[in-house]
């Protein structure tokens, strides 16, 4: 497999290759090996070759299917975790942009159908692949093991069952979206566009097919203004959740200064809010160097002489602020406290509304904020 690596290496490199690339992956390949592969291959492939664990045990006792799908959950977690990435950093590295695929050989084995398409449907669901192919049994040996003839009847009714999954395969091209996205501009306005990606920010399956839809029909050149049509009544809705959340995040971040002079905060907002409030706090602390943290989604925003610029963090996992090598400025005790005890005095205990105060100041965030810490 290093020799298809290097190949692929030197048809981008050397040869200046941009066309399609699609690469076979050995099962129980190194990590390292299958990463090396995914940045230079559009396609990865696995092969699982027989449907059952069971029966490839029988045919090919030294093998298993955990050898095939370790490496598939692996593309799968590095494919979704770069994607992630570059919708924030758009340099970001290419990684299998076309995905992953594996085959199955049909007849070769006495497998049922519902085994076969059972399996296909959890590496759809599990591991994202983009397509299972099927291959019909050719027999080449006499091996006692596996059956005598071919059969291409069974493989057939494999490919129409499988025709029932909708996977569409999509290549980026920059160039085209930039074509798609200055169209859809002429069509629609900025301030209409500002407001879809404010939508797209949500996050939510639901949000980006609705997007399909009024894309599809500014394109056709339907109306794309009516408040009675349900998806530009839909995108209305999801428009005013995440500007709310928006609002929230500017009224409830709160910064502790550390030793090295920055400002951190962390946030954990219900959709992916940083982009927008960037411009407000960048704003309101020209002068201040901060950085802040959204412990949902593994990234910040830090903010030096006027710039703000996204931060990827390397444990997305782990509690990202206050952080072990991050220690509190001296006198940030002392604020903090104070900050408290104004809280409390402005309080009025006769006139305490929980059910409101939860309404304005969810309960979500009270753990990023220092005057609501204990109280959670």
């Amino acid at each position: 497999m290093e020799r298809l690596v290097r190949v692929a290496k030197e048809l981008r490199t050397l040869h200046k290759f941009n066309g399609y690339i699609h690469l076979k992956t050995i099962p129980g390949a190194s990590e390292l090996l299958i990463h090396e592969a995914g940045l230079w291959a559009d396609r990865l492939s696995i092969n699982i070759e027989i449907p059952s664990d069971a029966e490839l045990q029988r045919v090919a006792p030294e093998k298993t299917h955990e050898q095939a799908i370790k490496p598939m959950r692996y593309l799968h977690k590095t494919i979704m975790g770069l994607k992630e990435e570059r919708a924030v950093v758009k340099r970001a590295p290419l990684f299998a942009p076309a995905g992953q695929s594996t085959q199955l050989i049909i007849g070769a084995t006495p497998d049922t159908d519902h085994t076969i398409l059972g399996l296909a449907h959890g590496l759809y669901q599990q591991h994202g692949l983009r397509r299972v192919y099927y291959s019909g049994y050719v027999p080449i040996s006499t091996d006692v093991r596996m059956p005598a003839t071919g059969s291409t009847v069974v493989r057939d009714r494999a490919h129409v069952a499988d025709l029932f999954h909708e996977v569409r395969e999509v290549i980026a091209d920059e160039a085209q979206a930039k074509r798609v996205q200055s169209r859809a501009r002429g069509l629609l306005g900025a301030r209409r566009m500002r407001d879809l990606w404010t939508c797209h920010l949500a996050e939510r399956a639901e949000v980006d097919r609705l997007l399909v839809e009024l894309f599809t029909i500014a394109f056709t050149g339907g109306a794309v203004t009516d408040p009675r049509d349900a998806t530009v009544l839909g995108l209305r809705q999801w428009r005013k959740h995440v500007s709310h959340e928006k609002h929230q995040m500017e009224a409830f971040v709160r910064f502790q200064e550390n030793t090295d002079g920055v400002w951190t905060a962390t946030i954990a907002p219900a959709y992916n809010v940083l982009p927008l409030i960037a411009t407000h706090f960048r704003k309101r602390y020209a002068d201040m160097e901060w950085v802040i943290a959204d412990t949902v989604r593994g990234y910040g925003l830090h903010h030096r002489a006027g710039q703000v610029a996204p931060v990827q963090f390397v444990h997305a996992k782990e509690a990202l602020l206050p952080a072990p090598h991050i220690e509190a400025a001296t006198h940030e005790s002392a604020y903090v406290a104070l900050w408290k005890t104004y809280f409390r005095s402005v309080d009025i205990p006769e006139r305490r509304n929980l059910k409101l105060q939860m309404q304005h100041m969810p309960k979500r965030h009270w753990k990023h904020m220092v005057e609501m810490v204990g109280s959670v």
